[in-house]
């Protein structure tokens, strides 16, 4: 990839600026060039494909989020069956991200599970953020909603360089992406942890893993309950919606299509008091599914 311009850096780090409230924090080189990743996977995305010209779709009627209703993952009234819509029911409407073109297949493939390395500051805040970026990604905060801004159909940005068994190109391409409000990997500072923003977590957020499967050795900010139920019910509902392409498979994560570049998820994703890898995580979802038909 060529080096970024002195305008499109300054750029970039006016939209880092932005992010911290306008108050600069005084990065570390390694944070430095960590954040400056994402810019630069933002501009080589831009410059290799062409957004698409598109019309509005009809939208369902929104059903209103009853945060208790996520822990019931397994009860089959939460799902479509084979109907292939393209509509997630129980997810809140927000504005239209940055479409680059329709999935092969008309729905995706998987679905790439990433963390915000941000604020919690709620679904308005987060999808903002996505559309000023020119990503398009589903949206899950810290009490278990889901946002979603366009139709299955339509894919935009979210993994950056990255590959996988079952995708040709960009894993952006082929696969969805879901963004969980989280701090991410997180600095111990004697008692206390702190995010790359300078923010400190309180300790019954974070999860400490040595390095295991996709994840690397260090301190992160756990996912909420909340944030994991809705998660394995958002990759329950991807399948059993339509089964024919959406493969369990093909749940993954940053870290793993993109090794040694990214860092999410990590030991985020805790389940009963365990990290879970991304292998993990997948088998979790495969029995999800068999219970849910077993209770049809």
């Amino acid at each position: 990839m060529a080096k970024l311009s002195e305008s499109e850096e300054k750029s970039a780090w006016t939209e880092v600026w932005r992010l911290n409230n306008g108050h600069y924090c005084g990065l570390t080189g390694a944070e430095r060039e960590h954040l400056l990743s994402v810019f630069l996977d933002i501009l080589d995305h831009e410059q290799s494909v062409k957004p698409v010209e598109t019309k509005i779709e009809e939208k369902p009627a929104q059903v209103p989020v009853v945060n208790s209703e996520y822990l019931d993952i397994h009860d089959p009234k939460h799902y479509l069956f084979g109907e292939a819509k393209s509509w997630i029911p129980w997810a809140k409407d927000c504005g239209k991200g940055k479409r680059r073109g329709t999935y092969a297949q008309g729905y995706p493939k998987g679905i790439v599970l990433h963390w915000t390395a941000g604020h919690r500051n709620g679904i308005e805040a987060g999808n903002k953020l996505m559309r000023d970026s020119g990503m398009l990604y589903l949206l899950g905060d810290k009490d278990g909603n889901i946002a979603q801004s366009d139709p299955l159909s339509y894919y935009g940005y979210h993994a950056g360089k990255s590959s996988h068994p079952n995708c040709s190109g960009y894993v952006s391409d082929d696969f969805c992406g879901l963004e969980l409000q989280a701090a991410g990997t997180l600095t111990k500072k004697g008692d206390k942890f702190y995010s790359w923003f300078k923010t400190e977590i309180p300790a019954d957020e974070v999860m400490f893993s040595e390095t295991r499967g996709n994840i690397d050795r260090g301190y992160y900010h756990m996912f909420t309950e909340e944030q994991m139920a809705a998660t394995r019910k958002l990759c329950c509902w991807l399948h059993l919606n339509n089964p024919r392409v959406f493969k369990l498979e093909n749940i993954t994560s940053h870290d793993e299509v993109s090794p040694g570049r990214k860092t999410d998820m990590g030991a985020s994703m805790v389940v009963d008091g365990k990290a879970l890898t991304i292998s993990e995580f997948r088998a979790l979802v495969e029995s999800d599914v068999q219970r849910i038909l077993s209770n049809r």
